[in-house]
């Protein structure tokens, strides 16, 4: 009689380690999921950041462009620099 309760006292030990053992993996299966779903977060955080960050680019490149198109690259395309030129041009004989 005595044998049987130290032996499922020793199982009941052995259970009990198991258990602890499950839970702990549940644990950790729960904060990788928690972790899984902060990352996800992040990563779309991330991305709505990226394109904000491109569209800025994006917009500074058009309003260069723009001030390029104007101020400096306009003038060389107006019919009016072409006519100018060719008056400035010594006839050639």
């Amino acid at each position: 009689m005595i044998l049987i309760v130290e032996t499922a006292r020793e199982l009941m030990e052995v259970l009990m380690k198991e258990i602890q053992s499950l839970e702990d993996e549940l644990k950790t299966q729960d904060s990788l999921q928690e972790a899984k779903k902060q990352i996800e977060a992040i990563n779309q955080e991330l991305e709505s950041i990226n394109l904000y960050l491109v569209k800025r680019k994006t917009d500074k490149l058009r309003k260069d462009i723009r001030w390029f198109t104007k101020e400096r690259a306009y003038p060389y395309l107006s019919d009016k620099y072409y006519t100018n030129q060719q008056q400035n041009v010594p006839e050639q004989d």
